[in-house]
């Protein structure tokens, strides 16, 4: 019995020094060379552009009776951008941050949910052309937005109230955040 106990001890110790052994064959050396650039941005956001509100037009909520009807009455939304530098860049790409709506994807969903609150709205945002759905939480075309060769200059997307099915009066609102990257 003891024979048979040093023997498999004997095994075990050899077959993990020559486990070990292996290890250090397979290792080998390397080089690494990470470049990049840091570049200024080609525009900064004026301060009214940072944070503000936006009022939509009351519309009546018989406009907005079946699923994907929009009332037809489009907001426009201005974000004033300054001190842009067309040298380096000369497209931007904007993403709107909130939650989709779950049964219109392209559209924002109501966040008030409170007494008073309409049912059934949501709402859809469109590229500077009013005609391009926004997809919250996805950047826009890398080209859809032209930067001007001016220092200072305004981008105007557009807003209207889009049915999730049979709309019900009451308030909207959906608050967003936006994230520009310059191309």
């Amino acid at each position: 019995m003891r024979k048979n106990i040093l023997i498999l001890s004997m095994g075990a110790i050899l077959g993990c020094g020559s486990a070990l052994a292996a290890d250090d064959t397979a290792v080998t050396d390397g080089s690494l060379t990470i470049t990049g650039e840091v570049v200024a941005p080609a525009c900064t956001i004026a301060p009214e552009s940072e944070s503000g509100s936006v009022a939509m037009a009351k519309v009546s909520a018989t406009k907005l009776q079946t699923l994907g009807q929009e009332s037809g009455v489009k907001k426009d939304i201005p974000i004033n951008l300054k001190e842009c530098s067309t040298t380096a860049t000369s497209n931007a790409a904007f993403t709107f941050t909130a939650e989709a709506d779950p049964a219109v994807a392209t559209a924002f969903k109501n966040q008030n949910t409170g007494a008073g609150a309409a049912t059934n709205v949501a709402v859809q945002m469109y590229m500077p052309d009013g005609t391009t759905k926004i997809v919250p939480n996805t950047e826009t075309a890398q080209d859809g937005i032209t930067l001007a060769a001016t220092a200072d200059q305004t981008i105007t997307f557009k807003a209207d109230y889009v049915a999730t099915g049979h709309a019900t009066a009451g308030t909207v609102q959906v608050m967003t955040t936006f994230h520009i990257n310059y191309y």
